[in-house]
């Protein structure tokens, strides 16, 4: 793999695909996996993916999205995640529920929702 583009910040897909597992790339998906709220704004709230209660940091100072990061303007807030995020269980499901709200097939719909089913009951019974 070609440091260069890493020291300049690039990663390609085949890049990614090369590095190793204990290197692996972790991304929350905001509205799926992790929710930003306004202090008190929400008491509690539920993954989107595996619908297990979210675990939450309050009123942290932090970015809360990639427009304020890229303003670098740290911002108050209430931060929910998926206690299973990490979970290469919770991360397929992911994938599986992105695919199903891309999808316009009902029969596809049917077979995403029962692959998602299986994975729910055998991982959160």
């Amino acid at each position: 793999m070609s440091s260069s583009l890493i020291e300049k910040g690039f990663l390609f897909f085949e890049e990614i695909s090369k590095l190793k597992k204990e290197e692996t790339i972790m991304t929350y998906t905001t509205g799926l996996t992790v929710f930003n709220k306004a202090p008190g704004e929400k008491e509690k709230m539920y993954c989107n993916v595996c619908d297990s209660r979210c675990e939450v940091k309050r009123n942290i100072l932090d970015y809360k999205d990639f427009g304020s990061a890229m303003a670098k303007k740290k911002t108050r807030f209430d931060r929910f995640q998926c206690p299973h995020v990490k979970e290469k269980w919770h991360q397929k499901l992911e994938k599986i529920v992105k695919q199903k709200r891309k999808n316009n097939s009902t029969k596809i719909d049917q077979i995403l929702q029962e692959e998602i089913d299986e994975i729910k009951a055998e991982h959160l019974s």
